[in-house]
């Protein structure tokens, strides 16, 4: 699935959790490991899955996700805030995590939010859905 010395490959300190990580402050999703386990589960050949295709669309889904559980808790201005970074290039989950980690409470409560759907399987079923579709194969 992953080339050496790809985009993906070099980028793994900077999505697995902890690196770099204020202590505090809730745990970053592991996309790597994300995107491994929906390559696993998927019908996709893994030599035809781009990794940093699957990279850009788990940070888009860690900004709906963010986006949604910060509206639910009545922080509107900071939901709309957050979705702006869809379109910033590279969008990293380093730029979503320090900025979630700068709104207080309900910024670290957004953050144990996003981890849960990590960490449940359900970021993993809806990457396995959207390779199965045909998404994210290069």
């Amino acid at each position: 699935m992953t080339a050496p010395g790809s985009n993906a490959r070099r980028a793994v300190r900077a999505v697995s959790p902890g690196a770099g990580q204020p202590s505090g402050h809730g745990s970053r999703p592991d996309l790597i490991d994300t995107i491994e386990k929906a390559a696993a589960s998927s019908d996709a050949e893994r030599a035809d899955i781009d990794p940093d295709a699957c990279l850009v669309t788990l940070n888009h889904l860690i900004v709906g996700i963010g986006a949604h559980y910060l509206r639910l808790g009545g922080h509107l201005e900071a939901a709309d805030e957050f979705e702006t970074f869809r379109a910033r290039t590279p969008l990293s989950i380093d730029m979503l995590w320090e900025h979630l980690a700068r709104q207080a409470a309900f910024g670290a409560a957004t953050q144990r939010q996003i981890a849960e759907h990590f960490t449940n399987g359900d970021a993993v079923a809806v990457l396995t859905d959207l390779l199965n579709g045909g998404e994210m194969r290069g």
